[in-house]
């Protein structure tokens, strides 16, 4: 059976991420070392809630903000959020194009208001002349966890997306830089592959979807 759907992640897959950049701003923000390891003890689920749209993004702010009494600027703590996000190479966007000529290409991500509205804003229009509408067209569709009220690795969101496009999971690659959102991809039956961000996703992703097909080949035989 081949694949003929492609569902990619955006961060780690399409712009690469700075966390120590992220986690150093809001060091020096916050008057305390943040890192991977206790950024859940200061900030909490609210991490997760505002992917979900749980939280408001005033609601995130507060959050921050109530580690040192509210003082601490809203516009600060946005722009620290957002350090995160590093860039996407210009190479990308013909890749894309090409994928979606030869597959059914979808977009899921786990985000936020405020992530996305920068990534649209600064790096896709301002960087390399984008409008959203031209970048949503790159996929088929494009699925934000904010928009869905859903996130990864929850099966729910594997879910949706496959009755939304009610396409088969067994004809499905979806590729993450994460682990437990591909672990669950493939406990929903799709095919799963934990993709390297320091690796070019240009560069895999025919060898990742040649393996795929050849572990369904041997699961029908």
């Amino acid at each position: 059976m081949k694949i003929k759907n492609i569902v990619l992640d955006l961060g780690g897959i399409i712009v690469s991420l700075d966390y120590p950049k992220m986690y150093k701003q809001f060091s020096e923000l916050i008057g305390k070392e943040i890192t991977k390891e206790n950024v859940y003890e200061f900030i909490g689920d609210n991490l997760y809630k505002i992917e979900k749209n749980e939280v408001s993004v005033e609601g995130f702010i507060w959050k921050i903000q109530s580690i040192k009494g509210g003082d601490i600027h809203p516009g600060k703590i946005i722009k620290a959020f957002n350090s995160i996000l590093n860039e996407v190479r210009p190479e990308i966007f013909s890749f894309l194009r090409k994928l979606k000529s030869n597959y059914n290409l979808f977009l899921l991500s786990n985000t936020n208001t405020i992530h996305i509205q920068k990534f649209l804003l600064d790096i896709i229009e301002k960087k390399h002349g984008l409008r959203k509408k031209d970048w949503e067209e790159l996929f088929h569709t494009v699925y934000y966890s904010h928009e869905l009220g859903m996130r990864k690795p929850d099966h729910e969101i594997y879910n949706e997306v496959i009755k939304r496009e009610r396409i088969n999971p067994s004809e499905t690659i979806f590729i993450d830089d994460t682990i437990e959102n591909v672990t669950a991809a493939i406990e929903c039956g799709w095919h799963a592959v934990h993709h390297d961000p320091s690796l070019k996703i240009e560069e895999h992703i025919y060898q990742y979807i040649e393996d795929c097909e050849l572990l369904e080949r041997n699961r029908t035989e």
